[in-house]
């Protein structure tokens, strides 16, 4: 029996590189014999990992809808209405799309992953509004705010994993788009709430938030800073 001299991997007379690290195997007292059956199957099989993938979609799918069905027929048995499990079944219902779509994708994406999730809360706060009819909150406030968070996340987001932001720079770009958003959340809440609007608390955010994207960029921009940062973090 062989030992990769690399890894220390014990190898079949079937290996003529170490499967582990790919180092060669020479071992005049055991020569490499072509015809040898393999161990293991030369390349792995993709069908298994999609089928696993789609099984737990399905477990999961079971175990979110096992409570909203479970608290409907209670509450409709009782009260012969949908009540007060209108709220927990919604919920299971945006609990779904924030967990099953991850195994449900082939090939995982940013955007793929946020798109469901925020059409997801948007209609959630919409069923909300439903079960609560008041004075149009959702389209004058929490649309407005979800969008306002969503879209300037997932652009940046997209951006990160294309490779056209990255490490300070990105940072940089996040802290001064929360920046921004501190100031439209309170224009919008102060419309929504009183109809007029006076910029109060806002600035006690994005100040900072400012001052540290500015000092992130810096950073960015000066390659000397970012290595003597980089080995004081360890990075």
């Amino acid at each position: 029996m062989s030992y990769c001299v690399n890894c220390g991997v014990e190898l079949e007379e079937s290996e003529k590189n170490c499967p582990l690290c790919g180092v060669e195997v020479i071992n005049p007292r055991m020569p490499y014999v072509e015809g040898a059956p393999r161990p293991y199957p030369a390349r792995l099989d993709p069908i298994n990992a999609r089928m696993n993938r789609r099984f737990i979609a399905v477990i999961l799918s079971i175990i979110i809808a096992f409570p909203a069905v479970l608290t409907l027929s209670i509450n409709y048995i009782y009260s012969g209405e949908a009540g007060w499990s209108a709220y927990v079944a919604s919920s299971m219902v945006l609990l779904w799309f924030f967990i099953v779509p991850l195994f449900l994708w082939q090939r995982l994406s940013f955007l793929r992953v946020v798109i469901p999730a925020v059409i997801a809360l948007a209609g959630f706060l919409r069923f909300m509004e439903y079960l609560n009819p008041g004075s149009g909150w959702y389209l004058k406030l929490a649309l407005p705010v979800l969008c306002l968070v969503a879209v300037p996340f997932a652009i940046i987001g997209w951006l990160i994993e294309k490779n056209k932001l990255r490490s300070y720079y990105a940072a940089s770009v996040i802290m001064f788009v929360m920046a921004m958003i501190t100031f439209a959340v309170e224009f919008l809440t102060e419309s929504y709430a009183y109809g007029s609007v006076k910029m109060d608390w806002s600035f006690y955010a994005a100040i900072p938030l400012g001052a540290i994207a500015a000092a992130l960029l810096a950073i960015a921009r000066r390659r000397s800073w970012r290595d003597r940062i980089n080995r004081r973090i360890h990075i």
